[in-house]
This record gives C-alpha cells, structure tokens and sequence, in this order.
C-alpha cells in the first residue's frame, strides 16, 4: 500500500501520472509551465504558452495582486514583467491590452522572450505563425479580480463519467479559487477544506507547491497559485455522493461524483484476491 493508501494496482498506475504532474515545477500553476515546453518542442500539433501570471501590484492591501518579484520589477514610476513564451511555431506576437510589442523568431529547443514589459492591468495575449506568417495558435493571460468562490470538476476527465463501485476506482477532483468571472485568481492561497458523503473515501491530495508541508492525507490545504486538487475512491455502494469545497469569506462549491456497478470487463480488477500494493 503506497502512502495515500490505494489498495489497487489500477488506482496507483490512473493517480502515479497525474501526482508527477501536479508536482512538475511552474510559475503560475497547473497546468504546468514547464511541461508546456515539453509539448512545444516535441509534438507537432499547434503549442503555445506564455507566462507568468498578469496579477501584479504595487504592495498595496489587494489579495489578488502579487508584490513584484521574480520576473516582475519595480522602477521609479512603474512595474514591468518578463514575458516568456514556449511554442512551435515560428515566430511569436506578444499584445498588450491590443498593442503589438513586436514579432520574435521562435528557436527550437528554445523560448521567445520579451523584457521588461510596462505592466498595465488587462490582458496579454500572444500568437504564434507559422513559416507562412498564418496563425497557428493564441493564448491570452488577464489581470482577475479578487477571488469571489470557488468552483470544483473533475480533471482531465478522471471519474467524469462515473467511478466504478468495489473496485477502489478513483475520481480527481480539482478546486480553483476563482473571481466574480470565473477566472481562477492566480495568487490566490486561501485554505479549502473538502468534505465528501459517504459512498466516497478521501484518499488524499495536493496543491502542487513543493515546498508544502500538509500532509496528504489532509482534507484541509491552501490552494497553490488559486488550485488544489483531491483524490476520491469509490466504496461499494452504488449511487451519487457529493464532494463540497469550502473556505471562510467565498462562496463554496459542490460537485457529484456517481458510482456505479463494475462492468463485466473490470471484474479482474475488482477481485478481492488481486496482490495488493
């Protein structure tokens, strides 16, 4: 049994790769930053990403405005920010609030830079060609207001359509901290405590900063960069349980986790006299 206390092989392979990727280092995040480069430069479908965040502050009370540092500086009279791009295209475009700060060739193996950019609230967005100059693919980062709630889903579709009862199948459920449009509040770090109906087991979670000290086990933890993420195991009762995220001062999030009977294909998996972990 590993230390979040799966009892199945096919728990541990589903959970092993998203656990790595919560963890991949970043600048603002999951989806990983620096896994985006992994994908610029080694698959063929259209990639791009810029970082970091566009949530910056002057020092002033504002939660969801980070003191600048890092890739931010401070003169006299303003702040300007790094900003970095990976992509596969060849060449990248960076706007801000719709000003063009000019094309940069994209190297291979490499990323597009723009220093010291004037930061200005809104939103920047980059695109990136192709050797014919045609548009191949945007992303776009905007400066959110302060966290208004929270919202819960399922990530990347793990338990979206059920999870199967008496097998230890297992849900991830991930918690964005997010303003009063929705969009999650990089900065954000409030603490989230999940609770769940019986007919799920809590069997841990994370928030992928490296630097946590919260036990896995823990249903209460800050959220990292406005996310965080929990791991629930199916029992064996049928039905539809909940899942609830809450944090004092924002509104709380539900979401339903169905369980369903095992399929005739997964009754290997569902043997009691499987070799446990």
């Amino acid at each position: 049994m590993d230390r979040l206390g799966l009892q199945r092989r096919a728990d541990a392979l589903r959970l092993a790769g998203h656990q790595l990727a919560l963890w991949h280092p970043r600048h603002h995040g999951i989806p990983e930053t620096f896994a985006s480069s992994d994908k610029a430069w080694f698959r063929d479908d259209p990639a791009l990403h810029i970082f970091p965040h566009w949530n910056w502050g002057d020092g002033a009370s504002r939660d969801h405005l980070a003191p600048c540092s890092g890739m931010c500086s401070r003169s006299s009279d303003s702040l300007a920010v790094d900003v970095w791009a990976f992509s596969n295209g060849a060449s990248v475009e960076l706007f801000v609030n719709g000003k063009s700060l000019g094309v940069r060739a994209n190297p291979h193996g490499a990323h597009v830079e723009w220093k010291q950019v004037r930061y200005e609230p809104g939103e920047i967005r980059a695109v990136a060609y192709d050797s014919a100059n045609g548009t191949v693919a945007t992303d776009a980062i905007e400066t959110t207001g302060p966290a208004a709630g929270l919202r819960a889903s399922i990530k990347d579709g793990v338990g979206g359509t059920g999870v199967v009862a008496g097998c230890n199948d297992v849900a991830l459920v991930q918690v964005e901290v997010v303003d009063a449009k929705g969009r999650v509040v990089p900065t954000a770090a409030h603490n989230v405590t999940l609770s769940w109906a019986a007919g799920l087991t809590y069997l841990g979670g994370g928030n992928g900063d490296p630097a946590s000290l919260v036990p896995d086990k823990s249903a209460a933890r800050p959220a990292f960069h406005g996310l965080l993420l929990g791991v629930f195991a199916s029992q064996n009762a049928t039905g539809t349980y909940q899942v609830r995220a809450s944090t004092p001062g924002l509104e709380s999030a539900e979401l339903n986790v169905d369980v369903k009977s095992p399929p005739f294909s997964w009754s290997w998996w569902c043997d009691p006299a499987m070799p446990q972990l």
